[in-house]
């Protein structure tokens, strides 16, 4: 399968369609909440359609470790425990459409949306993996702070 992995401000998927606004940075401010959005756009094979499949995208640091959310300003220490990693997962099945041509991929688009953030100023990669297979990865970084 491939995929494109598009850092955003904001995305949504409406009648299998992505809506997607402040598209393709790859900076992002330290140290402040700001929202977050990962677009996704899925290529299905037409040898993979009609079966289940398991992605998840899941936020890492460059050493590959799960990322943690920074603490908001003035957060008390207490809620460090609270921090959970910046991931989902999703199963999908994509039916082969009435009248597509024999070979033709099928997109499907998914959306990935958080409203505020905090992050600690260092290079941060969004990963993509289909069926435990890494698929697309989309690196940033945040600065400031």
């Amino acid at each position: 399968m491939e995929a494109q992995v598009i850092l955003c401000d904001w995305a949504e998927v409406v009648n299998n369609k992505l809506y997607i606004m402040g598209a393709g940075w790859d900076r992002a401010p330290a140290g402040t909440p700001f929202p977050l959005a990962v677009a996704l756009l899925i290529m299905v094979p037409w040898t993979e359609t009609n079966k289940k499949h398991v992605a998840q995208i899941s936020m890492v640091t460059t050493d590959g470790s799960p990322a943690l959310p920074a603490l908001p300003p003035g957060a008390p220490e207490a809620m460090r425990a609270q921090l959970q990693p910046v991931q989902g997962s999703f199963q999908f099945e994509v039916g082969r459409p009435p009248g597509a041509t024999e070979g033709t991929a099928i997109i499907v688009p998914l959306s990935l949306r958080i409203p505020a953030i905090v992050l600690d100023a260092k290079r941060y990669v969004f990963q993509l993996t289909i069926d435990n297979v890494p698929i697309e990865s989309a690196p940033f970084e945040a600065v400031g702070g």
